[in-house]
């Protein structure tokens, strides 16, 4: 009795410690993942690894009835480490490759794709080592068996962050881009996905083999345990035979016990026969290594699930600083101010900007907590034009416009502050690229489009970059991070065509008449047919050869000149 409660007290006290400890290096493992870079995220991944392993088999000795062993947790957290060393890794570069992919499908495909073969590398080794570690006999067929269950669970796993990313982007503001907690809870629904479906799908595909395989024992598998036992392989053989005469195998497949009575060749001990009618007991089980491949499915599924929720989220986060930043770019230039810096420049001097709507809506930017002076301003929807207000929205005066369309914002607010309209852009603009995850409040469509409710006084045609820039990032099907590179290089295609003379586009038609290579870096071409007179050029995605797909079309503006008239992301003329 004082024995059975000793072996309690042990498994309730290791159940304490090795559950808290696990418990502690996962999370320190999500952690590191929301919040470091490439290096950090595999870091992450290995403690991620170590705490999912601990916990399994911390579990597992839970539900015996021996002693909490310490080493045995020991090992399992070394094994789960390794199995996160190696699988991190491959989650990280299929992440990254897949970000400069348009097609959705494609991009799945890549992740998925380096997650099973980081989770085949990852399970042939965790495997081997978990079998050496408990003292068994390592085969081949060992590590090829851990191979295939660690890539169906690093399948799983990187098939459950995609989703989990795709059900969690919820993310429809800057604020909630940058939100570590929520990161953190989308990181973590990604491990406890992607370790539930990695240990489901290694644990049943285990149960199906044993099943197709029950009291298989090869003969190859034979001598490899006989040499272990340190009998010699012509014994060995001997002994096999022996055993096929008396019908304990036949046709590699067990039938029965080895008996006592049998008459054992030279150099075989009874505690052989012992040892080899275990092994021919768990031949028999369909339940055998059921436990093992599930911990080491939810060692790989869980790193492959997290690591790829995480490295998407950084990807966004990358995406939206660099919008913003483009943002503040054309705000230092002039643009025309709105909604973006409205609620840049109320972060910025912890104020609040109250916009009151010609339809008699109030829009508030910046905190409540502000403090100062609340900025009220007017704004005409019908003539895209601001002026400062009192407090009811009624307008104190008309701004008075200074140079260039679209100050009228700035002139606004200069009206409270006193500064010139010009230091506070240059304020604003500058704080946008210093601080471009401060916009908590700003909607992601919003950067899309340059913000909402614009100063103008008047609609202005805008510019070609600005119409191609809102086009390319109007394609849905496309990635951010290949939006993003299609508009630098888009910016360099309309600059080479400007850069045309008359005299050098009539060099160029006759060239193009008489079959020549294309023009210029982006292989500018006339086009015949319906489009004749018009004027493609090429776009180019650095990470890939070729010419790619994606083309801008020009039209003759009259003037001698082309003008931007659309884009073809499939080169479909």
């Amino acid at each position: 009795m004082g024995s059975t409660n000793s072996k309690e007290e042990s498994r309730a006290v290791g159940g304490v410690v090795g559950g808290g400890a696990s418990l502690a290096t996962s999370g320190a493992g999500i952690g590191l993942m929301v919040l470091g870079g490439p290096v950090g995220i595999v870091a992450g991944g290995i403690l991620l690894g170590t705490g999912i392993s601990s916990a399994a088999n911390t579990v597992q000795q839970c539900a015996s009835d021996k002693e909490f062993n310490y080493a045995k947790l020991g090992i399992s957290a070394g094994v789960g480490a390794l199995g996160g060393t190696v699988a991190a890794p491959f989650s990280v570069a299929g992440g990254l490759a897949a970000s400069a992919i348009t097609s959705t499908a494609a991009k799945v495909a890549t992740v998925v794709g380096s997650e099973v073969v980081g989770g085949a590398v990852s399970g042939g080794l965790t495997n081997a080592a978990s079998k050496k570690a408990s003292g068994e006999h390592v085969t081949w067929k060992d590590v090829g068996t851990g191979a295939l269950m660690g890539a169906l669970a690093g399948g799983v796993g990187g098939a459950a962050g995609q989703a989990t990313t795709a059900l969690t982007q919820g993310a429809k503001t800057v604020g909630a881009v940058a939100n570590k907690a929520a990161n953190l809870g989308k990181v973590t629904v990604g491990a406890v996905g992607g370790a539930a479906g990695g240990a489901g799908s290694a644990a049943l595909a285990t149960l199906v083999e044993n099943i197709i395989n029950k009291g298989e024992f090869k003969h190859s598998t034979f001598v490899e345990v006989m040499k272990e036992l340190g009998v010699d392989r012509s014994t060995a053989d001997e002994f096999w035979k022996l055993l096929l005469k008396n019908g304990v195998i036949v046709d590699e497949i067990v039938q029965k016990q080895i008996p006592e009575s049998l008459l054992l060749p030279d150099g075989i001990e009874p505690s052989h026969c012992q040892y080899l009618n275990e092994l021919f007991i768990q031949s028999q089980s369909v339940t055998k290594g059921m436990g093992e491949a599930a911990t080491q499915g939810a060692i790989i599924g869980g790193v492959s699930g997290a690591v790829s929720t995480a490295v998407q989220l950084k990807q966004q986060k990358k995406t939206v600083k660099s919008e913003v930043r483009r943002r503040a770019a054309d705000v230092k230039k002039g643009a025309w101010g709105g909604s973006i810096e409205a609620e840049a420049y109320a972060r910025q001097n912890n104020k609040q900007v109250v916009i009151h709507h010609s339809d008699g809506k109030t829009t508030i930017h910046g905190s409540k907590s502000a403090t100062g002076d609340v900025h009220h301003l007017h704004y005409d929807a019908k003539n895209q034009h601001y002026s400062p207000a009192d407090a009811t929205g009624r307008k104190i005066t008309t701004a008075p416009q200074k140079g260039k369309p679209g100050n009228c914002f700035f002139d606004s607010i200069a009206h409270h502050t006193g500064d010139k309209p010009s230091t506070l852009r240059q304020r604003v603009a500058a704080d946008m690229h210093e601080h471009p995850l401060g916009l908590k409040k700003t909607h992601l469509s919003e950067l899309e489009h340059g913000g909402q409710y614009h100063g103008g006084m008047g609609k202005k045609k805008p510019s070609q970059e600005t119409q191609l820039r809102k086009e390319i990032r109007g394609k849905s099907k496309l990635s951010d991070e290949v939006k993003q590179w299609l508009i630098e290089d888009s910016k360099a295609a309309i600059k080479e065509v400007r850069s045309l003379t008359r005299k050098s586009q009539n060099k160029m038609q006759v060239a193009n008449d008489n079959q020549a290579k294309f023009r210029g870096r982006h292989k500018m071409h006339y086009l015949k047919g319906d489009r004749a007179g018009q004027l493609a050029v090429d776009i180019y995605n650095p990470n890939e050869s070729g010419r790619g797909p994606y083309r801008l079309i020009f039209k003759p503006n009259g003037k001698g000149d082309y003008e931007y008239h659309e884009f073809l992301p499939d080169h479909n003329y």
